[in-house]
């Protein structure tokens, strides 16, 4: 539709007019956004409009005119000025802001998904205002897929909360479950992955996706795997909290579940005192100035927003 032909030169051009008397500058805006609507983006138009131009040019169909150069020019240009970019990003940003706005998701979790001291804003606050998502939060603290059982609050129970047009579904557990465990009363507890019932970790794991697949058979639910602690890190392979972590991993997987894996990519780096001052500096005991390195701040909430965020767009 860009034809160097037209008064004006350029189609980046503000003055000039194509050949249904739109200037330049709305031409351009109308391409946006009916590429928008039509799932395409702004970037592809372009570097379409650069390639039809630039081969236009080589088969001595458009002459390497002043207007031609200009055309190329002000492409090239806007290329390199690194406004397509921004441009570019702004169309992927809205199309997805459009597919997830109003969307109803439902986080089940504990005390980093729950409201709580440690910060004004969790990670589900921030994609929320990034995402237009509507969140309904059955986040409690000191709760997990085996602890908080005997209490009626652990996450299976939680099952019963979810509102019957939730979107989509994520559980965050922490490592709750086995902070109060020695390492016998661990061996003594987890299971194995095809255990069932209460009695053990791993059955109480089973146990939540059979009671959520019950309810809601088509079910979209990603699981979040723990962030890790100052005292539960992925450095020791032999410890209980890598040993869980990989168990819940692979009853996951054996379900089909997605997971994302925060215990070794979050980005949070708890066992670092600096790092703990800046991720965790309300997480503190009383009378303590070092943070204990479990609930992260804002920033810390921050940074694992971006990846939770990344990880739920597959979800829906």
């Amino acid at each position: 539709p860009y034809k160097s032909t037209w008064p004006g030169a350029s189609p980046m051009s503000t003055t000039g007019v194509n050949p249904n008397g739109d200037t330049g500058e709305d031409y351009i805006r109308a391409q946006r956004q009916l590429s928008m609507i039509k799932g395409w983006s702004y970037l592809d138009l372009l570097s379409s409009q650069l390639n039809t131009s630039y081969t236009a040019m080589s088969n001595d169909r458009l002459h390497p005119s002043q207007e031609g150069h200009q055309l190329l020019g002000d492409i090239l240009g806007q290329m390199l000025c690194g406004t397509l970019l921004t441009q570019a990003s702004d169309i992927f940003s809205n199309v997805d802001s459009f597919i997830t706005r109003n969307k109803k998701w439902a986080v089940i979790g504990d005390s980093l998904t729950a409201r709580t001291s440690y910060t004004t804003k969790a990670y589900h606050d921030y994609i929320a205002e990034q995402m237009g998502v509507n969140v309904v939060n059955l986040g409690e603290g000191g709760t997990g897929y085996w602890k908080g059982y005997e209490d009626l609050n652990n996450f299976a129970l939680k099952v019963g909360d979810i509102p019957e047009d939730a979107d989509f579904v994520t559980v965050f557990g922490s490592f709750n479950d086995i902070a109060s465990l020695d390492l016998e009363e661990y061996e003594a507890s987890i299971g194995t992955i095809s255990s069932t019932g209460y009695t053990t970790i791993c059955g109480a794991i089973n146990e939540f996706f059979d009671e959520l697949y019950a309810r809601f058979p088509a079910c979209k639910i990603g699981v979040i795997l723990p962030t890790p602690w100052k005292t539960m890190t992925p450095m020791y392979t032999d410890a209980p909290a890598h040993d869980y972590v990989e168990k819940l991993k692979t009853i996951c997987e054996r379900k089909g579940v997605p997971y994302l894996d925060l215990f070794h990519q979050s980005g949070l780096r708890p066992w670092n005192s600096a790092n703990r001052l800046a991720m965790y500096s309300k997480d503190l005991e009383s009378g303590q100035t070092d943070p204990r390195g479990t609930h992260p701040n804002e920033a810390g909430h921050y940074v694992i927003a971006s990846k939770i965020r990344e990880f739920i767009k597959s979800l829906i």
